[in-house]
């Protein structure tokens, strides 16, 4: 038997455990994948939280469909998210979201490993994302995994002080998501390549 660690697991526990007194809450994940993989959010929606679920690949967004499209409470989206509102080149990682990209500079340190394919996607922008499903307010946790973009998407979100807890999977270094949240959350798990914030008291 495997020691391994599946990905995701140790953030997943410290998300359930944080929100282990609030039965009902509302999250936005941006990078949703199925909703179900190593997820960061299942576990709340198995205890009765709403949400809205942001996937940019078709071919897992159907699965993301299946998994959670049933459920009133997920409100899903199919569309990338990025710091511009118009459309974009997304470069499919063999069907996969987690290789799947629309940052050019992700694509290029990755394309020798997988082979892409390449077609246009509807990109919205987080601020608008935020306001169509009601204000960033109505979020208890934001998770933004969104390979290559997840920097460049924090930097655009302006109202994340209203937000009790934010993970983001960054692609850089620690330093830039750090430098972005400092005002108004703390550091309160760092598990490469996510950190986890807390809103400041």
């Amino acid at each position: 038997m495997s020691d391994e660690v599946r990905p995701g697991t140790l953030e997943r526990q410290w998300i359930d455990n944080y929100f282990n007194d609030l039965p009902f809450g509302r999250f936005l994940e941006i990078g949703s994948y199925d909703g179900v993989t190593d997820s960061l959010t299942n576990g709340l929606i198995q205890k009765g939280w709403g949400g809205v679920m942001v996937e940019a690949n078709p071919h897992i967004f159907d699965r993301l469909l299946q998994n959670h499209g049933d459920n009133t409470q997920i409100l899903l989206v199919h569309a990338a998210v990025s710091n511009y509102q118009g459309l974009a080149t997304l470069f499919d990682g063999e069907g996969d979201a987690q290789t799947s990209t629309i940052s050019p500079r992700f694509y290029a340190d990755n394309a020798g490993k997988f082979r892409y394919r390449r077609y246009t996607v509807p990109t919205i922008n987080p601020e608008q994302l935020a306001q169509y499903f009601g204000g960033w307010w109505t979020f208890d946790l934001v998770v933004v995994d969104a390979e290559g973009m997840s920097e460049s998407i924090l930097w655009s979100m302006d109202d994340l002080h209203r937000v009790k807890v934010v993970c983001v999977e960054y692609h850089t270094t620690m330093d830039i998501v750090v430098t972005r949240m400092r005002e108004t959350h703390d550091v309160a798990a760092h598990i490469p390549p996510n950190v986890i914030f807390t809103r400041k008291k």
